[in-house]
C-alpha cells in the first residue's frame, strides 16, 4: 500500500513542475545538480499517475495529476524544432548501455530516437478516456508522433540514423540499430504489424552477436524481456533473465550481491571497478526486471483498475522450476504459483471474492474464476 507515499511524491513533482511544463530529474529541485531535463526521466510526470491509477482504481487520484501529465506532453510537444519529434535537449539517452563500448557513460542509441513522446501521449489519450475528457486532440497527436517518428527514424521497418543527429561530437559510437532501440519499437508500438517479425527477428539476431547478453542501459533494459516474450520469444527472455554469465542479475549475484547494481559491469569478470565516482551497488534501474517476473512468468496484470478485474497467464520455465508471487489488493491478496513435477506444471491461483480473473494457461486453456483457489495441471 504505497499510494500515500506516491501521492506525497507526485505533489512535490506538481510544485516543482516548472510554468513551461518542464520536469527536472530530480524530485525535490535540488539545485544545480537537478541537472537534465531528459526524456525517460521526466516522462515520470505522466507514467507514474497512470501507473498508482491502475494499481489502486482511484479516478480522483488520476484526476489530481492530470493536469501535470497534460502540461508535461505539451511541453514536449513544443520543444525541439520538430513538432511532433523532440530533437535536440540534453537527454541522459540509453544510460549507461554497454553498446558504446566499455567505459561510457551513454550507450550508442541515438539520444533523440528515444521513444517516450509516443508513449506518453498515447497514456494522456487513456487517462482521459477514463476521466470522461476529450481526447481526439491527444489521439490525434500521438498518431503524427507515430507517424513522424517512423519518417525520421525508420526506413523498411528497421531503424536508421536521423540525419541532424546531434550528438555525433560525443566520444562515443551512434548506432541505429540496437536492443535498445529494436525493444522500444515493439515495445511501444511504434511498427506496422508486417514488420513485427523482422525486428523480433532482429533483435534476438543482436543478442545473439553479444554472446547471449543484453548490452541495453536504463531505458532499453526495462522492456527488453516484454518485447522478446510479447512477440513469441518466451524462452529468449528467461535465457536473458536466467544468465549468470557478465552481463546479466545473475553475474552479480554470482558476485555476492544482494541488491541491483547501478552499472552491469560495476564489478566484472576479472574483480575490477568500474569506476570509484558513479558505481552504485544498490541502484532502482535494472530492478525493473521485475514488472516482467510479476506480469510475465507468474502473469498477474491488471485488466481493470485497481485489481477488479486481472488477466493471469503465466509462462513457466523448466529452467527455473517454480515461481510465486502475490499482491495484496483492496479485495484481498491475488496470487500465482507454479512449479514443475516431473513433465507436469502444476498452477495455483488466489482469486478474492470480488476480483474477476481470466485465467489462460501455455496449453491455451482459458478460464474465468473468482473467490477461492483454483488448481490446474498440464
Amino acid at each position: 500500500d504505497v499510494e500515500a507515499f506516491f501521492d506525497k511524491w507526485l505533489t512535490d513533482m506538481a510544485l516543482e513542475q516548472r510554468e513551461d511544463g518542464a520536469i527536472y530529474r530530480y524530485v525535490p529541485f535540488v539545485g544545480w545538480f537537478n541537472g537534465k531535463i531528459s526524456a525517460g526521466w521526466s516522462d515520470a510526470a505522466v507514467i507514474c499517475p497512470w501507473e498508482v491509477y491502475n494499481a489502486y482504481g482511484n479516478k480522483e487520484f488520476l484526476r489530481k495529476y492530470y493536469p501535470m501529465m497534460k502540461k508535461w506532453v505539451d511541453y514536449v510537444h513544443g520543444a525541439g524544432e520538430e513538432e511532433f519529434l523532440w530533437l535536440g535537449g540534453d537527454h541522459y539517452g540509453d544510460w549507461l548501455a554497454l553498446d558504446a563500448g566499455e567505459g561510457k557513460y551513454l550507450g550508442a542509441t541515438q539520444k533523440d530516437f528515444i521513444a517516450y513522446f509516443y508513449y506518453i501521449a498515447s497514456i494522456l489519450a487513456k487517462a482521459e478516456a477514463e476521466l470522461g475528457i476529450d481526447n481526439s486532440e491527444t489521439l490525434s497527436l500521438a498518431k503524427n508522433v507515430k507517424a513522424t517518428f517512423r519518417k525520421a527514424f525508420m526506413k523498411d521497418g528497421m531503424p536508421v540514423i536521423y540525419p541532424k543527429y546531434d550528438g555525433l561530437a560525443e566520444d562515443r559510437p551512434i548506432k541505429a540499430v540496437t536492443q535498445t532501440s529494436l525493444a522500444l519499437i515493439l515495445h511501444f508500438g511504434l511498427f506496422e504489424e508486417c514488420e513485427r517479425e523482422a525486428i523480433t527477428d532482429a533483435l534476438c539476431d543482436l543478442i545473439r552477436e553479444s554472446g547471449g547478453a543484453m548490452t541495453t542501459g536504463f531505458l532499453g533494459t526495462p522492456y527488453i524481456l516484454h518485447a522478446l516474450s510479447d512477440n513469441g520469444r518466451v524462452k529468449e527472455a528467461y535465457d536473458l533473465l536466467l544468465r549468470k554469465e557478465a552481463p546479466s542479475w545473475l553475474f552479480s549475484v554470482t558476485k555476492g550481491a544482494t541488491t541491483i547494481w547501478e552499472h552491469w559491469d560495476g564489478k566484472n569478470d576479472r574483480g575490477e571497478f568500474w569506476s570509484k565516482d558513479m558505481n552504485s551497488f544498490n541502484h532502482y534501474a535494472y530492478g525493473a526486471v521485475y514488472d516482467w517476473i510479476f506480469g510475465v512468468s507468474l502473469g498477474i496484470v491488471p485488466t481493470e483498475p485497481g485489481y477488479k478485474a486481472v488477466r493471469i497467464a503465466p509462462h513457466p520455465s523448466r529452467e527455473l522450476g517454480f515461481a510465486e508471487a502475490s499482491i495484496e489488493t483492496k479485495y484481498g491478496k491475488i496470487r500465482s504459483y507454479w512449479y514443475y513435477k516431473g513433465d507436469t506444471v502444476y498452477y495455483e491461483f488466489d482469486v478474492p471474492a470480488g476480483v474477476s480473473a481470466t485465467v489462460t494457461l501455455p496449453s491455451g486453456y482459458t478460464e474465468t474464476v473468482s473467490g477461492n483457489t483454483f488448481h490446474f495441471a498440464e
